[in-house]
């Protein structure tokens, strides 16, 4: 019972290493990719679990509203997910950013067209 949490993060952790990597349409340093995957995956496990809590607690409410309850937090669950997966991409690219500036001391600025 102990290991299962473990495992978990980890099996998302690469996952989301390797979807990190591959995603972008060029190449990508390794090391940028740790940081924005190690968040992604520990915040999605907390937030499976505040869903699996709240899914196991809303019992009484399925008598009443049927299985919509269950499906409009599934909705919210998936927002979640989809947002800290965002949000990690965006610290990793960040971070690439933040690298490059530090080495070239150039500063890119991204125009509106």
């Amino acid at each position: 019972k102990c290991i299962y949490p473990i495992f978990t993060v980890l099996v998302v952790y690469i996952f989301l290493s390797v979807f990190y990597n591959f995603a972008p349409d060029r190449t990508r340093d390794k090391t940028n990719i740790k940081t924005g995957s190690l968040l992604t995956s520990i915040g999605w496990y907390v937030i499976t679990l505040f869903y699996s809590y709240t899914s196991h607690n809303m019992a009484t409410y399925n008598l009443l509203y049927s299985s919509l309850s269950n499906l409009a937090l599934l909705m919210v669950w998936l927002y979640f997910i989809s947002y800290l997966f965002v949000l990690g991409l965006a610290l990793n690219y960040g971070e690439e950013e933040h690298e490059k500036q530090s080495e070239t001391g150039i500063i890119k600025v991204i125009k509106d067209k």
